[in-house]
């Protein structure tokens, strides 16, 4: 089979106008977002990017795809010691009990100021995805479907808080702040896990200097176009494409020495 796309990035926070609904498996009414989001599953965080993979000439997309979910599951319960020791901080305060937090060195937990509502969302530590079918449908020509190939959908690496890179704020049905309703709640006084400044790295290079940890030497030098680190090292978020377009001001690129991410 030729397929003619074999992978697909569509990024939803580019759209131009419009809201997309998120329909629930379990028929509980759509819920509106404030940013174009979609909601994949009934426990996913509202993602803002994702990506069609194509099953090309073999079926690689799937078992990539499950191996990144049993990834998640296997890494979220895993018990060391009798801790979840895998688990990332915001993982941790959205899912320990509050007679627990003394272990992991939390001074509070989603659970203190919610005892009775678990929270609404899996913080996930790799991409969640599915298998499918994708057609083509003309809208203008044939007005006929053409399958176009089994694809895995799944959230790209640069959607954003999937993994956690959202502060926590005290709403529980919606921790993020992400629907309509609660669009200006994400306040301060609201706010009860602070994560406004963290960052996400992926390493391009696992063999040089930086990534290896040998050395730091030029690792903040601007030459060119670019820091040293560069090389070595993707800002993943906040993604510098999406703050240059929101933002549309000179300056907030990656690679000038007056940015925020310098």
């Amino acid at each position: 089979m030729n397929y003619p796309i074999t992978s697909l990035k569509f990024w939803l926070n580019k759209a131009k106008s419009g809201i997309v609904p998120i329909f629930s498996k379990t028929g509980q009414e759509n819920l509106m977002l404030n940013k174009n989001r979609y909601k994949m599953k009934n426990s996913s965080i509202p993602a803002n990017k994702f990506v069609l993979q194509a099953n090309y000439a073999d079926s690689s997309g799937v078992h990539n795809g499950g191996l990144l979910r049993l990834l998640q599951e296997s890494w979220y319960n895993a018990r060391i010691d009798g801790l979840y020791r895998l688990r990332t901080l915001p993982q941790l305060f959205s899912s320990i009990k509050s007679n627990e937090k003394a272990s992991y060195g939390l001074e509070s937990v989603w659970a203190d100021y919610f005892p009775k509502n678990a929270f609404p969302y899996n913080i996930e530590i790799a991409a969640d995805s599915f298998p499918c079918a994708v057609f083509y449908h003309d809208l203008e020509g044939t007005k006929k479907n053409t399958f176009l190939g089994q694809y895995v959908f799944m959230e790209d690496k640069k959607s954003d808080y999937c993994y956690g890179e959202r502060s926590i704020y005290k709403i529980a049905a919606d921790p993020f702040c992400l629907t309509v309703a609660h669009k200006n709640e994400d306040t301060s006084n609201n706010r009860i896990w602070d994560n406004s400044n963290v960052l996400r790295i992926e390493v391009l290079n696992v063999n040089d200097r930086y990534s290896s940890y040998e050395t730091l030497d030029g690792f903040e030098t601007f030459s060119g176009d670019k820091y040293g680190w560069e090389d070595s090292f993707e800002l993943i978020y906040p993604d510098p494409d999406d703050v240059e377009e929101d933002d549309g001001a000179a300056g907030l690129s990656k690679s000038n020495p007056n940015s925020k991410f310098a």
